[in-house]
């Protein structure tokens, strides 16, 4: 008996020092469709259920350049729950404030306390916070790159992918991560195209040796800016004008903001010196994701997560969370060792538990970066953020009292 007690003390002592990481491998065979922040954290969610999933990218190689990401505490609790933790690398954002076009302020607010277990807000690179999600997978989940898939049906207990390189193959489960012009969407349902959100945009990273002390959303009266700091003395800069129809930028970045005082012509100077030239600093024509879509019609093992299933504007600063979520979420899921003949019953539980608060999110974030700078809607504009507060931080503090 004393023999029997020791060895199942021994078992149980193993077990709670099983991580995620070294958990039994699960022989599903899944596909995750691109290798940016959702694919990645995704590919992190499974490998914490013991599935080494193949990750196919369309691009030549995994693109660590671009502006910055912000990331709001929702993410960085989805993100703890990952397994990943991004603080060495990030910046701590306690204060967020909104001015007029002068600078004067409309509203200042504390939003490190907002989440309910204290999780933060943060700011990176877009390269740093890739370079964390790369260095937490295993070397048993490989990234083939050039790759996209050709044709994918579904037959009976799999998903049958014809890949560009020629190659056919067979998964229990497909996860689209691959964008706002995600090829899995856009095949089965080409009649739902990114929809242009009426702003034409632009955006770039400084040097900034002095620093933004807090995020600082300047708004004009068809146009706005954000600073944004970052670590290292970088701040991230952005500017919106507002169009009700695509059309070509009304001058270089650097003129269209230049009646803007405050923070922004020191930002500005910065800007031109050291991009060298405004050719490059290209606007782009903002869109986001016809509807909310998770599932492909027809298809029972197909996911969307990230932008490919909802892709918004940037005012409640939700991009990477909710792909982050999305990868929480799906590793809630999978708490056992999950068979073939479940990954259809596993999508349906998914699509309900996450359908509701993001398309709340989806809704709120679009609707407030248009109301902002849509000239129809600008009327005591500012005289409401002074009385009720940021229109993002009052976002905040609604969807962040429950987690995902």
């Amino acid at each position: 008996m004393k023999k029997l007690r020791y060895l199942l003390t021994l078992l149980i002592a193993h077990l709670s020092f099983v991580s995620a990481d070294n958990a039994p491998q699960n022989p599903l065979k899944v596909l995750i469709v691109g290798a940016g922040p959702a694919g990645l954290s995704a590919a992190k969610a499974l490998q914490n259920r013991g599935i080494y999933p193949d990750i196919i990218e369309k691009q030549a190689q995994i693109r660590f350049d671009g502006a910055g990401i912000a990331i709001p505490a929702n993410g960085t609790w989805a993100l703890d729950r990952l397994g990943l933790d991004i603080s060495s690398k990030a910046l701590v954002i306690q204060y967020m404030q909104f001015t007029d076009d002068q600078g004067s302020v409309l509203a200042r607010e504390k939003i490190d306390t907002i989440h309910p277990e204290g999780a933060q807000f943060y700011s990176l690179s877009r390269g740093e916070l890739l370079e964390q999600l790369l260095s937490s997978l295993d070397k048993r989940i490989k990234i083939q790159t050039s790759t996209t898939i050709k044709t994918f049906s579904e037959e009976e207990d799999h998903i049958k992918v014809e890949l560009s390189t020629g190659e056919i193959r067979f998964y229990d489960m497909v996860i689209g991560c691959d964008g706002i012009h995600s090829s899995l969407r856009g095949q089965i349902h080409p009649n739902e195209p990114p929809e242009f959100l009426g702003l034409l945009a632009c955006r770039t990273l400084i040097d900034d040796p002095e620093g933004v002390v807090m995020p600082t959303y300047m708004l004009g009266p068809d146009r706005g800016m954000l600073l944004y700091p970052m670590p290292n003395n970088i701040t991230y800069v952005y500017g919106h004008v507002f169009q009700s129809e695509t059309s070509p930028p009304p001058g270089p970045f650097t003129e269209v903001f230049s009646s803007f005082g405050g923070l922004a012509p020191k930002a500005l100077c910065a800007t031109l010196r050291q991009n060298l030239s405004d050719k490059n600093l290209q606007f782009y024509h903002m869109k986001k994701s016809h509807s909310v879509r998770f599932r492909l019609d027809g298809f029972s093992r197909v996911l969307l997560i990230g932008d490919a299933a909802h892709a918004f504007g940037p005012m409640l600063q939700n991009g990477a969370a909710q792909a982050f979520e999305d990868a929480y979420v799906l590793q809630d899921l999978i708490t056992d060792q999950i068979r073939s003949d479940k990954v259809a019953d596993l999508i349906t539980t998914f699509e309900k538990r996450r359908s509701a608060r993001v398309q709340n999110i989806f809704t709120m974030s679009n609707a407030k970066i248009r109301a902002i700078s849509n000239p129809e809607e600008l009327e005591g504009r500012n005289e409401a953020i002074r009385k009720f507060g940021a229109p993002n931080v009052n976002a905040f503090k609604l969807f962040m009292q429950e987690n995902p």
